[in-house]
Formats: structure tokens, C-alpha cells, sequence
């Protein structure tokens, strides 16, 4: 799995869990709603930073590490 498909895996449960929209995290997260938009959608989403990353946590009221904290990035194979 590419890492950029386990970000959106993780943020779509994230945004799920807090019942919580692009919108609403966008504002929460001070992000533009179309960045956020950008990493879901756009297959070139690869520049999406640890900067924009921690922006979004602090919307979700998490850190960094519970974000990367998962499962899901055990199956990322495109970081070697």
C-alpha cells in the first residue's frame, strides 16, 4: 500500500470517528477545505507534508503519533 492511501484511510476513520466533515475540519484545523480536499482526491497528493499533517491532528484534538499510531501503516511498502 502506498503511504498517501493509508493518510486517507487513517483521516477517513479519524473524520468518521469524530463525526466530523471536510468543512468542519478544515475551520477546526485552520487548513483550506480544498487541501484537505486535495488529499483525498488528487492522485498527486504525494506532497502532502507532516507540517499540514499535524495541522489537521490538532483539528482532530490528536497528536502526530496517535495519527501514525495504526495498523494501517504497517502495511505501507513505498517508503523504502
Amino acid at each position: 500500500m502506498k503511504s498517501i492511501d493509508a493518510i486517507r484511510i487513517r483521516l477517513k476513520q479519524l473524520i468518521k470517528a469524530n463525526g466530523t466533515n471536510y468543512n468542519d475540519l478544515a475551520h477546526k484545523s485552520g487548513v483550506t477545505a480544498s487541501t484537505i480536499k486535495t488529499i483525498f482526491y488528487c492522485k498527486t497528493a504525494k506532497s502532502t507534508t507532516v507540517y499540514t499533517l499535524s495541522l489537521i491532528c490538532g483539528g482532530l484534538g490528536i497528536t502526530v503519533y496517535d495519527f501514525f499510531n495504526d495498523d494501517i501503516f504497517k502495511e505501507v511498502d513505498d517508503l523504502e
